[in-house]
C-alpha cells in the first residue's frame, strides 16, 4: 500500500532505512522557507530522489528547480515523476533545459547553433520588412514551405539564397539579399517563432508559435530525454519546446552551469518565468558545485583570444583617409559592396579632391562622395541614388586620419577614443603574452599590479583605470549587441578580455579577495604549449551564499557530502548557516567488505621506493585475482601510467579482459564494453582516473562492478594554484581546517565517489579497497579522521600480504550465503526446471513423455545437490545441460 505521507506524492509501499528522517528534514526546510539551507549527506541506497515528494507536497505556488551535474540525471528525476504518476493519484509534470546544441538536429557545436538562431531572426525581420507585415509566421508562408519541401535536409541548415526573390525592387532589401546570400538559417527555430515589430520599443520581438505551445503541453506528460531529442520527428526546435514546457511544469531540471553563472541564471529564469525569491532550489551532486563555481568565476587569457578580440575591433576600422587613393582602396571598396551592393565601384575612378576635402568615386553613370562635416569629426557618405551613411573620423597617435564605423548608442566622440584605446591595450596584452612565450616562463604567480601597470602604462592616468575599464566593458557590450551575440555565445572575445582585466584590477585593489592571478602552459596539441594567464576564484562561498539568499529555500544533497561541517565552511564561509542531515549507509553491512591497506601510499618521496612498488603490486595482484567478476582500479594519471603494464599482466593471468581509460577511446565505449563483460566469462579489469568520468556519475549496476580499489590519495599537484588555495584557507580557518578544506577534502571525495560505483542496490555485494595508509592511520597528513563513520567502523585494516586472504574468505562466505539463498528461493518458487528435483538429493519419480519404441512412461532420477551449482561461479546450473547458464563453464 502506498504511503499517504508527504501529500501522497511518495510512490513506494515502504520507506528505506533512514529515508523518513531525510524526507522530514526536507519538509521542515520547505515549511520554514525564509532563504533556509539544508545540506544532506545520503549514501547510495537512501532514496535521495524521493525528496521531491515532500517538496511537491509543500511548495504551494512556489516554483521548484532541480540542478543536476550530468544529463543522465535528468532521466532519474523523470523516472521518479513517472512513478508518482502511475502509482499515486498525483500527476506532477516535469520539464528540463540543457544547452541548445545538446538537442539540436543541425549542430552539436553551441556557437554554430547560436549563429543559426541569430540568422533565423534576421530572416524573420527581412520577411517583415520586405512585405510590410505586422507579424510573420512561417507556417503560413507558402513560399517558404514550398522551398523546404524541395531543398530541406533535416540534418543540415538551409541557405537564405533559396528564399531570394529576383523581382525585389527596394534597394535596401536588395542589399540585404546580396550581402546575406550565403547565410544559413534553422528551419526548426523558424517554425517555432512568430516575429512582430514592437512600435513602442522600436525593435523586433518574438512569440511562440501555436504548434510549439501544443507540443510543449504534450511533453509535460510524455517527456523526451536529451539523448532521444534528435531522433523525434518534429519540425520545431526542441530547446524552444522545453523552454515553453518549463514555464508550466511542476519541476524544472537545469544543469549546474545554469545556476552558478549569474548572468546565465538570470537569463534562464527570465526565459522560463521564474522569480528566484519564489523558487525552491534543489542542487543534486552538490559535492561538485564548489568546483563548478570556481570554474565559472575564472577567466583565461592567451594570444589566440587576444587575436580574436583584435579582429572584433578591426571590424570597426574602415580605412585611412590618407591612404585613399592608395593601399586602403580595397578596404573601402569591400565595405561599400558588402553593405550597399555598389558593384559598379570595381571599375570606378577614385580620387581625393583637396588636401583633406572630398573623396569622389565615379563612373560614367554612377557616383558617390565622402565629405567631412565642419568639425572634421564625421564623414558623410552620399550615393547618387539618395542613400546616405555617416562614419567617425579621428587622428591616431602618428597623425594619420582614420575612419571608423559608427555605433549608434554611444556618446558623440567616445566611439573612436574607445576603439583606439582598446586596440592599443590589446596590442600591449599580446606583447606581454608573446614575451612570456619567448622566455618559456614557468607556471606560477603573476602579480596583478604588475600586469595592470604594464597594460595601462603611457595610455591612461593610473587614477582613471577603474573608470576606463568600466567604459571598456560597456563598449564591448555594444559591439556584441551590434553583432547579435547571445548570452551563451562562445564568440565574445573582446568582452572576455576586458572582463579578465576587470577582475585582475579588482584583485589588485583588494588583495585579500579569493582571486589568484597565475601563468601556466597549455599542453594541448592545438596550442602547442602556449603560455596563458588565468585569474581564478578559489572560494565559492560568496557566490553560493548569494544564491541561497536569493532563493526561497536551497537544498544541497550528495551521496558523498562528508564531513558536512567542512563543506558548510567551504560553501558558505561560516557554520550554522545550514541545517545538516548526515545519514548512515542504508545497505546491509554484510554485503560489503571494506579494506584499508596500511603499508602503501603514493607520497611523492616514497612512490619510487622499490618496496613500495612491490607492496602495491601485491595489492593489485590479490585484488584482480581473488575478486570474481569485474573490478576497477582508480588512481591519478601518473600512478595509472606507472602500474598500467602490471595491471594488464595480472588481468591476462586471471583470464580477465583489460580496459584502460585513454584519451583516444570514447568514455562511453569503455564503459559499455566493461559493463557487458561483467556478465560473461571471468569479467574484466578497468584502470581509470580518480575524479574522472568513469569514477563519478556512472551507474555500474548488477554484476558490472564487483569491486573498486582507490590506489593512492588523489591530492592536487603542489603547484602555485594549490599552494595559493592552501594559504588562503589556512588564513581563514587555521592550519588544520584550512589545509583539509583546500587540499585533502577534494581528494577524499574523489575516493568516496569511486567506491560508490560498486554497490548500487541493497541485494548487491562488493569489495571496497582504500590502498593508501593515509585512509587508515590517524596522522597529521591523513584523512582517516574525516571519513564517514560507517566506513571507519567497518574497515578491515591490513597490509599488502594479508589482503588476499581477507578477500578470499569474504568471497567464499558470500558464495555460501548465495548458495543457501538460491536453494531456498528455488525451492519456494517451484521453478519449472527444478520442480521435479528434490534438493536434498533423494530419488523422485517424475512423469516423462515416453520415447518412441519404449513402453516405459516413468523414469527415476538420482540428483546430487552439488551438481545443481557451477563449481566455478556457484550459479544455479540447468540439470538437463552440461553448461553453466551464467558463466558458460562446461563440465
Amino acid at each position: 500500500m502506498i504511503s499517504s505521507k508527504y501529500g501522497g506524492y511518495f510512490p513506494y509501499p515502504e520507506f528505506r532505512p533512514h529515508q523518513v528522517q531525510m524526507l522530514d528534514k526536507v519538509e521542515e526546510s520547505i515549511q520554514k522557507g525564509n532563504h533556509s539551507v539544508l545540506m544532506i549527506d545520503a549514501p547510495t541506497g537512501t532514496g535521495k530522489t524521493s525528496v521531491i515528494a515532500p517538496i511537491l507536497a509543500n511548495k504551494g505556488n512556489k516554483r521548484f528547480v532541480v540542478a543536476v551535474r550530468t544529463h543522465s540525471q535528468i532521466g532519474i528525476y523523470s523516472e521518479e515523476i513517472n512513478k508518482i504518476c502511475t502509482k499515486t493519484s498525483k500527476k506532477p509534470t516535469i520539464a528540463y533545459l540543457v544547452e541548445r546544441s545538446r538537442t539540436c538536429k543541425l549542430s552539436s557545436n553551441s556557437s554554430i547553433c547560436n549563429m543559426l538562431v541569430e540568422n533565423t531572426k534576421k530572416f524573420i525581420e527581412y520577411k517583415i520588412n520586405k512585405f510590410q507585415l505586422e507579424k510573420y509566421d512561417a507556417s503560413s508562408d507558402e513560399s517558404v514551405i514550398e522551398v523546404l519541401e524541395h531543398e530541406f535536409d533535416e540534418r543540415n541548415p538551409i541557405s537564405f539564397e533559396h528564399f531570394i526573390n529576383e523581382q525585389t525592387i527596394d534597394e535596401k532589401i536588395k542589399i540585404f539579399e546580396q550581402k546575406n546570400k550565403e547565410m544559413m538559417i534553422c528551419p526548426y527555430y523558424l517554425f517555432s517563432k512568430i516575429g512582430y515589430f514592437d512600435i513602442n520599443l522600436n525593435k523586433l520581438k518574438f512569440l511562440n508559435s501555436i504548434k510549439i505551445e501544443t507540443k510543449a503541453q504534450k511533453f509535460l506528460y510524455q517527456p523526451i530525454l536529451p539523448d532521444q531529442a534528435r531522433k523525434i520527428n518534429s519540425d520545431l526546435c526542441f530547446y524552444e519546446i522545453m523552454a515553453v514546457a518549463s514555464k508550466k511544469s511542476d519541476i524544472v531540471v537545469l544543469m549546474h552551469s545554469h545556476i552558478v553563472n549569474e548572468s546565465i541564471r538570470n537569463a534562464t529564469y527570465n526565459k522560463i518565468g521564474i522569480k528566484q525569491e519564489e523558487t525552491i532550489l534543489l542542487i543534486d551532486e552538490a559535492h561538485n558545485i564548489g568546483e563548478r563555481i570556481e570554474q565559472e568565476n575564472s577567466e583565461k587569457l592567451d594570444v589566440n583570444l587576444i587575436n580574436e578580440a583584435i579582429k572584433q575591433i578591426e571590424k570597426l576600422y574602415l580605412f585611412s583617409w590618407d591612404e585613399i587613393p592608395g593601399k586602403d582602396e580595397s578596404r573601402l571598396i569591400k565595405y561599400l559592396i558588402e553593405n550597399f551592393g555598389i558593384n559598379w565601384i570595381t571599375t570606378a575612378k577614385i580620387e581625393r579632391i583637396g588636401e583633406i576635402g572630398t573623396i569622389s568615386i565615379s563612373t560614367e553613370n554612377n557616383s558617390l562622395s565622402l565629405r567631412f562635416n565642419n568639425e572634421k569629426t564625421r564623414v558623410n557618405l552620399t550615393i547618387d541614388d539618395g542613400r546616405t551613411d555617416e562614419f567617425l573620423a579621428k587622428k591616431d597617435a602618428s597623425g594619420r586620419l582614420n575612419i571608423y564605423k559608427h555605433l549608434e548608442n554611444n556618446a558623440k566622440g567616445e566611439e573612436v577614443s574607445n576603439t583606439e584605446l582598446i586596440y592599443n591595450i590589446l596590442l600591449k596584452l599580446k606583447n606581454i603574452l608573446e614575451t612570456l612565450n619567448k622566455g618559456r616562463a614557468n607556471e606560477g604567480k603573476f602579480e596583478s599590479n604588475i600586469l595592470i601597470n604594464r597594460v595601462f602604462e603611457n595610455i591612461v592616468n593610473p587614477i582613471e583605470i577603474d573608470n576606463i575599464i568600466s567604459k571598456m566593458l560597456s563598449f564591448s557590450n555594444q559591439i556584441d549587441n551590434k553583432e547579435n551575440l547571445s548570452l551563451d555565445s562562445e564568440h565574445e572575445p573582446l568582452k572576455k578580455v576586458i572582463q579578465f582585466l576587470s577582475i585582475v584590477n579588482y584583485h589588485k585593489n583588494n588583495v585579500n579577495t579569493p582571486y589568484i592571478l597565475r601563468k601556466d602552459t597549455d599542453n594541448s596539441e592545438l596550442n602547442k604549449k602556449e603560455i596563458f594567464l588565468e585569474i581564478k576564484n578559489i572560494d565559492p562561498s560568496s557566490q553560493l551564499s548569494k544564491i541561497a539568499n536569493l532563493h526561497y529555500t536551497t537544498i544541497l544533497m550528495s551521496g558523498t557530502f562528508s564531513p558536512l561541517d567542512f563543506y558548510e565552511l567551504y560553501y558558505f564561509g561560516e557554520n550554522k548557516r545550514a541545517e545538516k542531515c548526515p545519514l548512515p549507509n542504508s545497505f546491509p553491512r554484510q554485503n560489503r567488505l571494506i579494506i584499508g591497506i596500511n603499508n602503501v601510499n603514493t607520497i611523492s618521496s616514497e612512490r619510487d621506493n622499490q618496496r613500495m612498488i612491490q607492496n602495491y603490486e601485491k595489492c593489485i595482484n590479490s585484488f584482480i585475482t581473488d575478486v570474481p567478476g569485474n573490478v576497477a582500479i582508480f588512481c591519478t594519471s601518473d600512478i595509472k601510467n606507472r602500474y598500467s603494464v602490471y595491471c594488464l599482466k595480472i588481468a591476462r593471468k586471471s583470464n580477465k579482459e583489460f580496459f584502460e581509460q585513454r584519451d583516444d577511446i570514447p568514455i562511453e565505449d569503455i564503459f559499455e564494453r566493461f559493463k557487458n563483460i561483467g556478465e560473461k566469462n571471468n569479467g574484466g579489469v578497468l584502470l581509470a582516473l580518480s575524479g574522472g568520468k568513469l569514477s563519478e556519475g556512472k551507474d555500474y549496476a548488477g554484476d558490472s562492478l564487483k569491486a573498486a580499489m582507490v590506489l593512492g590519495l588523489h591530492l592536487g599537484p603542489p603547484d602555485y594554484l594549490q599552494n595559493s588555495k592552501n594559504e588562503y584557507y589556512e588564513m581563514l580557518y587555521g592550519k588544520e581546517k584550512g589545509i583539509f578544506i583546500a587540499y585533502r577534502l577534494p581528494a577524499m571525495n574523489k575516493a568516496l565517489q569511486a567506491l560508490g560505483r560498486v554497490i548500487r542496490d541493497k541485494d548487491e555485494t562488493g569489495v571496497l579497497v582504500l590502498a593508501d595508509s593515509r585512509f587508515v592511520t590517524d596522522r597529521y597528513d591523513s584523512v582517516w579522521q574525516y571519513l564517514p563513520s560507517w566506513i571507519k567502523t567497518e574497515m578491515k585494516q591490513c597490509n599488502s600480504l594479508q589482503i588476499g586472504d581477507i578477500i578470499k574468505d569474504w568471497v567464499e562466505n558470500i558464495k555460501q550465503k548465495e548458495i543457501q539463498k538460491e536453494i531456498a528461493d528455488r525451492t519456494v518458487s517451484n521453478s519449472s526446471f527444478l520442480k521435479n528435483i528434490d534438493l536434498k538429493g533423494k530419488e523422485r519419480k517424475v512423469d516423462v513423455p515416453p520415447t518412441r519404441g519404449s513402453s516405459n512412461s516413468r523414469i527415476t532420477h538420482k540428483v546430487d545437490k552439488r551438481d545443481l551449482f557451477c563449481p566455478k561461479c556457484k550459479s544455479m546450473m540447468l540439470p538437463t545441460r552440461n553448461k553453466c547458464r551464467k558463466c558458460g563453464y562446461e563440465y
